[in-house]
């Protein structure tokens, strides 16, 4: 017969050290580099080049970084990069994304930046194009940006990828093909349409309106990689929270003439 002798002195040291591992663990996780990406939508993110971004959810998110004493960078990549990056890489947080059902299991939802309308832009010319619902374009060719929410919204429509709807890793590529009638429309929110809108000459044709998404996910947020650490969520939640309630973040709002 064997008999087992138990060092319950060297088992609750072990069990105390596994503890302060994980702990530690946790702990050490927050001072992991947090990295913030985002794509070029003026005027709530701006590339200037090799200049840092700008842009008003830029400011809010840098404002929110400086409440919770929280140092990252702030990159701008096209929307599908930007999109693969935040949800592939632990400690990546992304904004300004549209939240939705498909979405939600996918990231940590940090806090709602801002809302905006969505709509279907044609050229104003082209009088023959009339939606008075979204399927009424089903047997046009609509424009969206590569894994944006709006291609999902199509499909679910009955849309079908390069039959009637064409993706683009930018809007610059959407705005060429619409621009020389190789797509009927394309799906725009506010600031594309009145970026556009306020950009209209003799060289440029003129765009107009012609259906505005009513069911829409509309609500853009602060969204982090399932893998971040909770220390750095809980940071970044309480203190876009502060922002908001002192007068921070309608500040801002204020200053880029947003509503």
């Amino acid at each position: 017969m064997y008999r087992f002798v138990v060092n319950w002195s060297q088992c609750i040291k072990g069990f105390i050290g596994v503890l302060l591992f994980s702990y530690c663990s946790l702990a050490c996780s927050s001072e992991l580099p947090v990295r913030f990406v985002t794509e070029h939508l003026p005027p709530l993110q701006i590339s200037n080049g090799i200049q840092e971004p700008t842009g008003a959810m830029v400011e809010i998110v840098k404002a929110t970084l400086q409440d919770a004493k929280i140092e990252s960078s702030i990159t701008i990549y096209p929307w599908a990069r930007a999109f693969h990056t935040a949800k592939k890489k632990p400690n990546t947080i992304i904004f300004s994304m549209m939240r939705n059902e498909s979405r939600e299991k996918d990231f940590i939802w940090i806090g709602e930046l801002y809302r905006t309308a969505v709509y279907f832009v044609k050229l104003a010319k082209r009088k023959e194009l009339i939606l008075d619902t979204p399927e009424d374009a089903l047997s046009s060719k609509v424009g969206v940006v590569q894994l944006d929410i709006s291609q999902e919204y199509l499909i679910n429509k009955g849309f079908r990828l390069d039959e009637n709807v064409y993706t683009s890793a930018g809007y610059k590529r959407l705005w060429e093909l619409l621009y020389t009638e190789k797509i009927d429309y394309l799906l725009a929110n506010k600031f594309m349409w009145m970026n556009k809108a306020a950009q209209q000459s003799d060289d440029i044709p003129t765009v107009e309106i012609a259906l505005e998404l009513t069911d829409f996910a509309d609500n853009y947020y602060l969204a982090a990689n399932i893998n971040t650490s909770p220390l750095v969520i809980e940071k970044l939640t309480k203190s876009l929270e502060k922002i908001k309630k002192n007068g921070q973040y309608q500040a801002i709002l204020d200053k880029w003439q947003l509503d």
